[in-house]
């Protein structure tokens, strides 16, 4: 059995209607589900939109020892095993970039070869981010994560694990956007959001999943009759 409803939660605007199976016995847990993935995955996306803002200003400072002729038309340089690590006033790891390979090229542009981002939150579990690579653009606004990009966070005492799958992910870090036109799939503990197409506006505190959306629920155990 399929229950259909149409709209969006807090945060999430949903531009085609939710499929949930679920069953007669367990109607209420429903729309809790629902009002919470904007917020959660909000927080993911950020986490990761806020890792990309720094991983700009580390990797766009190319130092005079790297720069070669303007005839170059290869990487500058390149860095193998990189581990980057940005700290907090207390000492403590805020974000962590590690990547086997790094190559820097002389317009300011940064591939960063399977990288695997760390961020850590002040309250709950760090957000991880990987993918097969990750571009910096020229113009230290964009980074492009490419390739079975993972975005996920553990589960905490409040909160259901969360993961985010899709093939690609733009962070622009003047705009505050987070994008991807590619499908997208949120695992929240049991539960699974799917959907094409992801936005997500920092500025105007929206999130967006553009189409195809389907959430899919665990069935309920029916309850014990008894005696």
């Amino acid at each position: 059995m399929a229950c259909r409803r149409r709209g969006g939660s807090r945060g999430l605007r949903l531009h085609s209607e939710v499929q949930v199976p679920c069953t007669e016995r367990d109607p209420l847990m429903r729309p809790a589900w629902s009002d919470r993935i904007g917020s959660l995955l909000s927080l993911g996306l950020l986490a990761a939109l806020g890792l990309s803002s720094w991983v700009f200003s580390t990797l766009t400072q190319v130092p005079d020892w790297v720069r070669a002729s303007q005839q170059q038309t290869g990487p500058t340089a390149v860095v193998t095993e990189a581990t980057i690590v940005n700290t907090g006033s207390d000492g403590h790891p805020r974000q962590i970039v590690v990547s086997p390979t790094v190559r820097q090229f002389e317009d300011g542009r940064a591939l960063l070869v399977k990288p695997n981002l760390t961020s850590f939150l002040e309250e709950g579990p760090p957000v991880f981010a990987t993918a097969r690579e990750a571009q910096v653009s020229a113009d230290q606004n964009e980074v492009l994560l490419r390739g079975s990009v993972i975005i996920r966070r553990d589960a905490s005492a409040d909160d259901p694990a969360l993961r985010v799958e899709t093939e690609t992910l733009t962070f622009l870090s003047r705009e505050e956007i987070a994008q991807t036109q590619d499908p997208v799939t949120v695992h929240r503990g049991g539960s699974t959001l799917y959907g094409v197409g992801m936005r997500l506006d920092e500025k105007a505190n929206r999130l967006q999943i553009l189409a195809n959306t389907r959430m899919m629920l665990p069935e309920s155990k029916p309850k014990e009759k008894r005696p």
